[in-house]
């Protein structure tokens, strides 16, 4: 899943990993160090909202550490959605999470979040094995539930996006 509702909210988020490749784009919740990745955000406002100024921050967490943090005021509406697309990288450092976590949120409230995780790569450039580094309780149990989906979403024959 890539988009999280928190809760009750006037605006509707989506937040999504996008990979891109020769065969174009899709939508991941794996991928590996080496391709281009982009974060898909947008707001849509529900009936009730009237047209009016608000702020949206969307977050990125590498694993438990805050990487960056971007502030737009947009003036929301339902004819007034709100659209970004950001690229990603991710680093090559061997000491950091696996997991991107990034969220969206309007005017303080949470409205989405989604996650990613990265497969780092554990051989050198002659293709040795390299010692890789140690994965914490929270990135075990990320991929872990990410492993379950796939397996659900192929029990359901539903197309699941793999690392290339």
């Amino acid at each position: 899943m890539h988009t999280q509702v928190k809760r009750e909210s006037p605006f509707v988020g989506r937040l999504s990993f996008v990979e891109h490749s020769a065969s174009g784009f899709e939508l991941v919740t794996m991928a590996n160090e080496e391709g281009e990745l982009w974060l898909a955000a947008s707001v849509i406002a529900s009936q009730r909202v009237r047209s009016s100024a608000h702020d949206i921050v969307i977050e990125l967490h590498r694993g438990e550490s805050f990487r960056d943090r971007v502030v737009y005021r947009a003036v929301l509406g339902v004819e007034q959605p709100w659209r970004r697309v950001f690229r990603v990288q991710h680093g090559r450092s061997r000491n950091v999470s696996s997991r991107l976590v990034a969220s969206l949120r309007v005017d303080g409230q949470e409205i989405a979040s989604a996650r990613l995780l990265l497969a780092i790569a554990c051989f050198d450039a002659q293709g040795r094995l390299v010692s890789a580094p140690v994965a914490t309780q929270a990135t075990r149990l990320a991929y872990a539930n990410e492993f379950e989906q796939l397996l659900v979403r192929d029990e359901n024959g539903e197309h699941a996006a793999h690392p290339s």
